[in-house]
Parts: C-alpha cells; sequence; structure tokens
C-alpha cells in the first residue's frame, strides 16, 4: 500500500492544559499480593511466585 494511502493517525490528546501526574503524590497504593491477585484473576489464573523466603 502507498504512503498516502494510510489512513492518518490522530493527533494525541494532550490533555488538560497545566495537568501533570506524579505516582509520588498518589495515596493509592497496591501491595505485592494484591498485584499478585490483579495478575491472576486477569492475565493468568495459573501464576504463582516461588518465594524463597
Amino acid at each position: 500500500m502507498h504512503q498516502d494511502q494510510h489512513p492518518r493517525r490522530p493527533e494525541p490528546d494532550r490533555g488538560l492544559e497545566g495537568f501533570a501526574y506524579s505516582s509520588g503524590t498518589n495515596p493509592d497504593f497496591l501491595s505485592v499480593e494484591q498485584l499478585r491477585a490483579l495478575i491472576r484473576a486477569h492475565l493468568d489464573p495459573h501464576f504463582s511466585v516461588n518465594d524463597p523466603a
């Protein structure tokens, strides 16, 4: 397909003027076990970790 036949991608949404995100200001953090549960629920129901401790 010739380059002129490709549909143009829309311009990315730049968000709100002056908006900035920093995970350092996020008060909601997940524990390791919560992350593992999300992996099992949404990606791999057989996910496990060999914990050497």
